[in-house]
């Protein structure tokens, strides 16, 4: 799987093609587990999912969220979801307590990993309202699911190999770096942000970071920015105890950067003042209708006691001839996905902001224009380009050292 252009927009895959997939997406039975359909499948959600991030991050435009949406396939996608986790939670269980081990842990990686992209898919997607609308009863599904591994999260406690790993992680701090300022050659300690920049020291420190921004924010949306009839009931005494806590939190700098916050503390002030400010006693005789999260219960009825069923057919047919066949091609499909032109394209500074940039490697520019560079000689693995007619353009000038650099990786190859 290679980049590919149009203009000057790089695309890892066509809208073309993934509007003919999209159209075309089903849902997939336990059964297909392992075997070249699902392999098919799997690599070509990869696809839409690096799009899908690499066109939010690029800005530009986001022709997987429109297709999803449009021809109503992201309740398959929380359907999948649901599958996966279930299957993790029921046939990997049972392969991991067998007491012959599988002959290749690529099939059950790959299935683990398939739960994590479906979720980054769809936390790409729903970004955008019209995605979220496209929903449907499947939004029940996809909160449990949201709950459920919030509460494994939480809940889970470090082994000592983890704790070990975390410790020198914590001692050597590879999201610090330590480099020199272009413009008057002073050392400056850098830090990597989740957006893939690396930040100066001195403009990564904020009043509020994000996650408590994001609490913040959603306390205000439940308590005071609800549209609809049904309010949170603030009135009841554990509640209104927990409520109370926040105020010596709402300080004044906290105030100036989010100022949504000023309703928020005048609310918790009237409930510290008034015990049945906030109730909803008008409403005691209301009917709550709540909906139930049918995609997890359909499949754990429509496979009761077949769960070892499955882990016997997921073995023999992955260690079939077929499955290792199809296993083989899904491995080569994931070198090129993972490529260096991809997760550069991915990770790298969104925005081309030279102050953004790894001051140990900075983003590589095109020797012929200057501009940044997504693609590198496929000879040397040296001289980097923005894209083919530059590369044409340069080649008389970089024939020679390429030459030079080809032959000498060619001769540590056949040392080696």
């Amino acid at each position: 799987m290679m980049l590919e252009y149009k203009g000057n927009e790089q695309f890892i895959i066509y809208p073309g093609e993934a509007e003919i997939f999209i159209r075309s997406m089903e849902l997939v039975k336990y059964g297909d587990f392992g075997l070249e359909r699902w392999f098919n499948y799997h690599g070509y959600l990869n696809k839409l999912n690096m799009q899908a991030v690499a066109s939010a991050r690029t800005q530009s435009d986001e022709f997987i969220k429109e297709f999803l949406v449009s021809h109503q396939k992201i309740p398959i996608l929380v359907h999948d979801l649901i599958m996966v986790e279930l299957w993790k939670q029921k046939v990997f269980k049972i392969i991991l307590s067998d007491k012959e081990e599988p002959k290749s842990a690529f099939p059950l990686y790959t299935i683990i990993y398939h739960e994590l992209l479906l979720a980054n898919l769809l936390e790409t997607v729903t970004f955008h309202s019209d995605a979220v609308e496209t929903f449907g009863d499947s939004v029940t599904d996809l909160g449990d699911w949201c709950h459920r591994s919030l509460c494994y999260l939480v809940t889970q406690s470090a082994s000592e190999k983890e704790k070990s790993v975390y410790f020198e992680l914590k001692n050597k701090k590879p999201w610090i770096i330590i480099g020199y300022d272009k413009s008057n050659t002073q050392r400056r300690q850098h830090i990597w942000h989740e957006n893939g920049s690396w930040i100066p020291d001195e403009k990564t420190s904020c009043v509020i970071h994000k996650p408590e921004a994001q609490i913040w924010l959603c306390l205000f949306q439940i308590l005071l920015a609800n549209s609809s009839s049904l309010k949170y009931d603030c009135s009841v005494g554990h509640r209104r105890t927990a409520l109370l806590k926040l105020r010596p939190l709402l300080t004044e700098l906290k105030l100036d950067v989010l100022p949504v916050l000023i309703d928020l503390r005048r609310f918790l002030e009237h409930l510290s003042l008034n015990e049945s400010y906030g109730g909803t006693s008008d409403k005691i005789n209301m009917c709550l209708i709540e909906v139930v999260p049918e995609i997890r219960e359909s499949l754990v009825s429509k496979y009761k006691n077949k769960w070892r069923k499955l882990a016997t057919l997921f073995k023999e047919q992955t260690e079939s001839n077929r499955g290792k066949e199809a296993a083989k091609k899904a491995a080569l499909q994931w070198t090129e996905a993972f490529s260096e032109e991809h997760l550069s394209q991915l990770f790298s500074s969104s925005l081309g902001n030279s102050g953004d940039e790894n001051p140990l490697y900075p983003t590589p520019r095109c020797p012929t224009c200057g501009e940044i560079a997504s693609k590198r000689c496929s000879r040397c693995r040296q001289e980097w380009y923005c894209g083919r007619e530059c590369q044409v353009k340069h080649w008389l000038k970089h024939k020679g050292a390429c030459d030079l650099l080809a032959e000498a990786i060619n001769s540590d190859k056949n040392s080696n």
